[in-house]
């Protein structure tokens, strides 16, 4: 799943490099010309690297919570079996 997240960063490096590579000598001159003309792998580089810390920071919901589920007894794959079995009539 976390290959999926740096592909995803990939992907979204796309849009964002030609954008950046029109729009910047348009909008922001004032800029030196190494931040007007981006290499594609240096923006690519930088969205895999904010997803890396972002799954460093926040790890997934999933893996966190595997076994420290409070509602274990009611939750989806408790005992019990779904939380509405418990007031089912009898």
């Amino acid at each position: 799943m976390k290959l999926f997240r740096l592909l995803g960063a990939v992907i979204w490096a796309i849009p964002f490099y030609y954008l950046w590579n029109y729009l910047a000598p348009i909008y922001l001159p004032q800029l030196p010309q190494p931040y007007l003309d981006v290499p594609f792998w240096h923006i690519a580089g930088i969205f895999m690297l904010i997803q890396i810390v972002k799954i460093m920071i926040f790890p997934s919901y999933r893996h966190r919570a595997m076994g420290h589920c409070s509602f274990k007894k009611y939750g989806k794959f408790g005992k019990q079996g779904f939380w509405t079995e418990k007031y089912r009539h009898q």
